[in-house]
């Protein structure tokens, strides 16, 4: 009798073992609630999953989540906010595709868990689900299913226009803002001189090299150009393109409307720059008509990469042929001064990313779902 007791003692000390390998990265809990972070890590603990690190934050006004970076699970306490749209937002650009995200919540319709499901998250109502988490966590279902990268285009309308400095720089002013796992895409249609903006070696076949911990670059190939959906790409929270549209007007156009959430179109003062640039425009509009459910946020960006002259076109006069307001302007820089938190760009990027510069966070929606989730999303009752 000894013996088989001994024996089961042994493997359950083994699985028990095993777990804790298994899920040797932290758990992170974020919620605003006392009682509800003590009944999460109560069900937590009851399963061996001791490795817990609570966050009291409210999830919606976070600015950056970098503990985040090594959790193999994030379990979000949303309250009762109810857009799926804002709350995937808010996964995508604070929770790593490594990490597996799961809301918890105070809405109980299986419509709208249903939703979030669709959109590429787990969700369980606070009041009588919580002990369906453990399972959830170890679900063998990688963290990257289904998850969204949110993808950001900078166009540039005229050759010569900085389109690549604007990308790069705007990815810099990312990398600043934000430790979510983020990519740059230099296409083959653009400058090439990535390696010079960031006076290191890069590979030229296609692969992607890492910069830092959560920063990477890509220089497209010409054989594989325009490329938005690359199963490499699913490392990432975030993508920036960096695009010449001014050759591909016709033939890429769509591609961009389709695989993009954000366009940023890159101007000069030029006048071919801004006929370029209407002509993205009045191109959205026709896409709109057959895909009314695709419709992109579109931001100006003024490049000056030299002085300004008496006979060049001003701001109004650009933003009344366009019929859209100039939203941000990278004013010429004789000196090249580093990126500062007080540039142009850097704000763009925090607009981009939904960070506030204020004391005060707001929630605004930044981008759209991809069209076969929005089904899913506008048949919840929310």
């Amino acid at each position: 009798m000894k013996l088989f007791f001994d024996t089961k003692s042994n493997n359950k000390n083994t699985t028990v073992k095993s777990q804790k390998k298994k899920f040797a990265q932290p758990i992170l809990i974020i919620s605003p609630r006392p009682d509800v972070m003590s009944d999460i890590v109560s069900q937590l603990l009851m399963h061996h999953l001791a490795d817990v690190i609570p966050h009291e934050a409210d999830f919606f006004t976070m600015n950056d989540n970098p503990a985040a970076s090594d959790a193999i699970a994030v379990i979000v306490d949303i309250g009762d906010v109810d857009n799926v749209e804002l709350i995937m937002q808010m996964v995508t650009l604070l929770i790593p595709v490594s990490a597996k995200p799961i809301l918890v919540g105070n809405n109980d319709s299986i419509r709208f868990a249903h939703a979030l499901m669709m959109a590429g998250t787990n969700y369980r109502h606070i009041g009588s689900q919580l002990a369906q988490l453990p399972d959830l966590i170890r679900d063998p279902i990688s963290a990257t299913h289904n998850r969204v990268t949110m993808k950001i285009s900078v166009l540039g309308c005229k050759g010569g226009a900085g389109a690549s400095t604007v990308a790069h720089q705007l990815f810099k002013a990312a990398g600043m803002l934000t430790s979510i796992p983020m990519l740059l895409v230099q296409g083959c249609s653009g400058s090439r001189d990535l390696d010079l903006l960031l006076a290191k070696a890069l590979p030229n076949d296609g692969s992607i090299a890492d910069l830092t911990a959560h920063q990477s670059v890509k220089m497209e190939t010409c054989d594989a150009a325009w490329l938005y959906e690359d199963t490499a790409f699913n490392r990432y929270n975030l993508a920036f393109f960096d695009h010449g549209i001014h050759t591909h007007l016709e033939q890429q156009l769509e591609q961009v409307f389709m695989q993009s959430h954000v366009i940023v179109l890159v101007i000069s003062r030029a006048l071919a720059s801004l006929r370029v640039a209407k002509n993205i425009l009045e191109e959205h509009k026709r896409f709109l008509l057959a895909n009314p459910l695709k419709e992109k946020r579109i931001f100006l960006c003024l490049n000056e990469s030299h002085p300004q002259n008496t006979d060049e076109l001003v701001n109004a006069d650009i933003e009344e042929y366009l019929g859209l307001a100039i939203f941000s302007v990278n004013t010429y820089n004789v000196h090249h001064n580093q990126l500062s938190t007080e540039s142009s760009l850097y704000r763009l990027a925090a607009h981009l990313l939904g960070k506030s510069l204020s004391s005060k966070p707001s929630r605004k929606i930044l981008f759209s779902l991809p069209t076969f989730r929005r089904t899913a999303r506008q048949n919840a009752v929310v």
